[in-house]
């Protein structure tokens, strides 16, 4: 029922009016007359609400018979086309006979023509065989043969390029069928996803008007309650299964429809492919045949060409040879003089190298006995400042002489240094205070600043230096003959080892040495601070050597000389004769 229907009381249909006056007499008491007009009207809208309610149910009665024809009606025209498509697909099936008897008269004429062409070829091979054997003895048709094949060759490029357009033309066509056919595909798919919405939509409000109706049904059964209603409900629940039933059947049956409409153009699809394959391949055919005819011709022409070819070729080859043999014998005679020349070069090489050679080690050799000579002069010296003696072995008689060659220092003006590598320097100490009263006195030639002052005996010359070149004279070394050498300017000077090969010398390693010089003392000598007394005694020590005379002497003075060797690590000093140039 509506919703603005009147609702049912304990006593029977209330409706608004009735629920003032219930409100009316629930303020006040009414008198009998009063009650009397209140059922009265009470009574009347409970006749007016039945009225309204019969009319209801005849509306929905004939409503649900205008549907109950519509269902017929659908039924009916679903009958007509379920006739109709089978009448269409028992068409369709005699169709597709007819095709596949057609197929397979066509096939059968394929391969009846196919080999009719292939007897044909055959026939035709053994016919331009007889005709090639005949043509050998033709040497004047010849000519004309190859006038004739280069328009037939021309006309087989026309026809290959005709060929290629229309192949394009084929992939072309190809591709724009596969673009319909795609797009054909995109299109019934959104139809038919289109048409599946509708059929959705309209299902849903089928649904949605059917729930309603029964709600309204059950509610005007629950209200009338008579035997009547309750048949027409029954009814109504058996006509919607029926048709929920009809519309599942409806839709299989759309359904086969569809899968009969695409397989039915898929068969004429396959139809049509079919018949442009027999065209195309009938086409193929003759195309192959006039192929074969061309390239049999065009094997002969080319025979005859390469034969030409291969004439020309093998005189130009005999001309080449000749040519390649003459300029052989012109660059093996011109290799022949080179290797003469060069041969003559080389010898004069090797004799050049054979003298550098010994001019090297000559050269080598008096560097080493220089060297050597020099570093045993430096260990005198050493030795001398060790020991407070001019010569090992030999008291100098004129040694006063030395005296001469040191001069005074006045005090704070320069330093006193020993004879040391220039580049290397180590500065002394201030000078030595001697005397208790406080004098000040610099060294000189009669003291040695290593050595002891009692011994009396002469030191090494002592030289002045200014005092900013003795701020680079830390941290040096000995260094042995065998790192001096010459420089490109022809002047002697020293190889230094890696910081870390050289050999240092400590206070700990010369404390044990009784009179070992101080480290200041160890410095390393160049030519240019000797005096002329040591230069002669370099000069006479490397005289002996060349000799051959300090071979035996050195055994000796390496015994001589113990911890001086150990200290310096070179060659002894042999003093066999004491004569200067000088003296």
């Amino acid at each position: 029922m509506n919703e603005g229907s009147p609702k049912k009381g304990k006593s029977g249909f209330i409706s608004p009016l009735n629920r003032t006056a219930t409100s009316v007499h629930r303020e006040m008491p009414l008198s009998e007359g009063r009650e009397t007009e209140l059922a009265l009207i009470a009574a009347t809208l409970a006749n007016k609400q039945l009225q309204v309610s019969k009319l209801t149910s005849a509306y929905y009665v004939k409503t649900n018979h205008k549907l109950v024809q519509e269902n017929e009606k659908l039924e009916h025209e679903l009958e007509e086309k379920e006739k109709e498509d089978f009448t269409v697909m028992e068409a369709l099936e005699d169709r597709m006979n007819a095709v596949k008897c057609d197929n397979a008269e066509m096939k059968e004429k394929l391969t009846a023509a196919r080999d009719s062409a292939w007897r044909d070829a055959m026939e035709e091979m053994a016919s331009m065989q007889e005709r090639l054997e005949e043509s050998e003895y033709h040497t004047s048709s010849l000519q004309k043969r190859i006038e004739w094949l280069e328009e037939e060759l021309a006309s087989v490029d026309a026809f290959r390029e005709a060929r290629d357009k229309h192949q394009r033309e084929m992939e072309n066509l190809k591709k724009e069928y596969t673009e319909e056919q795609d797009k054909h595909a995109r299109d019934s798919h959104l139809l038919r996803m289109q048409l599946m919405e509708e059929r959705v939509r309209i299902r849903a409000e089928e649904q949605l008007l059917n729930r309603r109706h029964e709600e309204d049904v059950r509610k005007m059964a629950m209200e009338l309650l008579t035997q009547k209603t309750r048949d027409v409900d029954e009814e109504n629940q058996q006509l919607l299964e029926e048709k929920i039933f009809l519309s599942e059947d409806a839709k299989a049956a759309r359904d086969e429809a569809d899968a009969l409409r695409q397989e039915i153009h898929k068969l004429r699809q396959n139809a049509a492919m079919a018949k442009s394959a027999e065209e195309e391949f009938t086409a193929h055919a003759v195309r192959q045949k006039r192929e074969i005819t061309l390239l049999r011709e065009q094997v002969k022409t080319t025979e005859d060409n390469l034969k030409a070819v291969v004439e020309s070729y093998e005189q130009r080859i005999q001309k080449q040879a000749r040519e390649h043999a003459a300029a052989l014998r012109r660059l093996t005679q011109e290799r022949d003089e080179a290797n003469c020349f060069a041969e003559g070069l080389r010898r004069e090489l090797v004799k050049m190298r054979s003298l550098s050679r010994q001019m090297v080690e000559r050269r080598t050799e008096l560097e080493m006995f220089f060297h050597d000579a020099l570093a045993q002069v430096r260990r005198e010296m050493l030795e001398e400042r060790r020991g407070g003696t001019r010569y090992i072995g030999h008291q100098h008689p004129n040694s006063s002489s030395f005296q001469r060659t040191a001069p005074r220092l006045k005090e704070g003006e320069c330093e006193l240094m020993l004879i040391s590598n220039r580049r290397l320097r180590l500065s002394l100490p201030p000078p030595l205070q001697i005397g208790g009263g406080g004098s000040n006195t610099t060294w000189h030639s009669k003291e040695s600043p290593a050595g002891d002052g009692n011994m009396g005996g002469p030191s090494l010359p002592l030289i002045t230096l200014p005092k900013e070149e003795l701020a680079v004279t830390r941290s040096s070394r000995l260094i042995p003959a065998k790192e001096w050498h010459y420089n490109e300017g022809g002047a002697l000077t020293t190889r230094f080892l890696p910081s870390s090969e050289e050999p240092l010398f400590a206070h700990s390693d010369l404390s044990c040495i009784p009179n070992a010089p101080k480290l200041r003392d160890l410095q390393s000598i160049e030519i240019s601070q000797l005096s002329w007394k040591d230069k002669e005694r370099v000069l006479q020590i490397l005289f002996k050597q060349l000799q051959g005379k300090s071979n035996s002497s050195k055994a000796e003075q390496c015994k001589s000389t113990g911890d001086t060797g150990d200290l310096v690590g070179g060659v002894v000093v042999n003093s066999e004769t004491h004569t200067f140039l000088t003296e």
